[in-house]
C-alpha cells in the first residue's frame, strides 16, 4: 500500500473522530449533563410519623425545571431549591417528586411515609394499688381529633391531645381499658390492672 493511500485513510479516520466528538455522539459527559437530578434534604426520617403533614425539601440540578410533588407544581428558588408541605392520611402515604425540563431526561424520587396514631397512658401504672375508690386516668393521644374511651366511656380530648377521666372502683381488681381511634383506622388500646385495697 502506497504512502499516499495510508495517509488518506489516517486522515479520514481522524476527521470522522473529530465529527463524532463535535456532535457529542459518544461523549458520556454530555449525556450526564442532559439528565436532571433531584437531591432531597427532608424528611430525614423514613419511618412512621404522627404529624398530619410532612415537609418535602430539596434541590433540583437545573433551575429551568418544572418540579411537582404528587402532581402539584412547586416553586423553585434561584438556586433550584424547593419546599412543599404534603398532608398525610393515616396509614401509608406515597409521595412522588418529579422534575422535567425541555431537552433533558426527567428525574423522579419516591418516598413512602406512614402516619400512625399513638396512645400513651400516664396514670395509673399497670399493677398499681390504691386505697381510694376514685382513680384518675390520664394520658395523651397524638391527634386531638381522636376519640378516646376509658372502660367504654367517651372522654373529652384537649387541643394538646391530653385527656383525663375519674373512674370509680368497686372491686378488689379492676381492668382499666383505654382506647383511641380516628377515622377508619383500627382502634388502639391499652389495658392496665389496678388493685383497690379499700374494697369490701
Amino acid at each position: 500500500m502506497s504512502r499516499y493511500r495510508i495517509a488518506l485513510i489516517v486522515g479520514i479516520v481522524g476527521l470522522t473522530a473529530l465529527l463524532v466528538a463535535a456532535c457529542g455522539g459518544s461523549n458520556p459527559a454530555s449525556t450526564a449533563q442532559d439528565r436532571l437530578r433531584i437531591e432531597l434534604t427532608s424528611p430525614t426520617i423514613r419511618g412512621a410519623v404522627t404529624e398530619s403533614e410532612t415537609t418535602i425539601t430539596g434541590v433540583v440540578s437545573d433551575t429551568r425545571a418544572r418540579v411537582t410533588v404528587n402532581d402539584t407544581a412547586v416553586e423553585l428558588g434561584s438556586d433550584g431549591a424547593f419546599t412543599y408541605a404534603v398532608p398525610l392520611a393515616y396509614g401509608s402515604n406515597r409521595i412522588v417528586i418529579r422534575a422535567e425540563a425541555e431537552g433533558m431526561t426527567a428525574a423522579s424520587r419516591t418516598l413512602t411515609v406512614t402516619r400512625n396514631l399513638t396512645l400513651t397512658v400516664d396514670a395509673p401504672t399497670d399493677g398499681a394499688s390504691v386505697s381510694q375508690n376514685r382513680l384518675a386516668v390520664t394520658g395523651r393521644v397524638s391527634d386531638p381529633e381522636a376519640q378516646v374511651t376509658v372502660v367504654g366511656i367517651p372522654v373529652p380530648v384537649q387541643p394538646d391531645g391530653t385527656f383525663s377521666h375519674d373512674l370509680t372502683l368497686h372491686y378488689p381488681s379492676t381492668i382499666v381499658a383505654v382506647a383511641a381511634s380516628v377515622g377508619s383506622i383500627a382502634p388502639i388500646q391499652q389495658q392496665l390492672t389496678v388493685a383497690y385495697t379499700g374494697a369490701r
